[in-house]
């Protein structure tokens, strides 16, 4: 298991409430700290499939035009 390291960092009181929002829409009520990691964790995911997508479509794009 890899080793973890420490990280603290300042927020707004409105940013910890949309944290703390979300965390009560979850079914476990995670801490904010894991709650905070599940974000980012999707926030990264999202942004690879996004990318994916897009290259997809140019790919999809180049395809229907060659068909022209």
């Amino acid at each position: 298991m890899e080793k973890s390291k420490n990280f603290q960092m300042r927020v707004s009181e409105d940013w910890l409430s949309q944290i703390d929002d979300w965390r009560r829409h979850q079914d476990d009520l995670p801490s904010r700290a894991e709650a905070i990691r599940r974000l980012i964790e999707q926030g990264l995911k999202a942004e690879a499939e996004i990318k994916r997508l897009q290259k997809a479509l140019k790919t999809y794009e180049g395809v229907m035009k060659a068909k022209e």
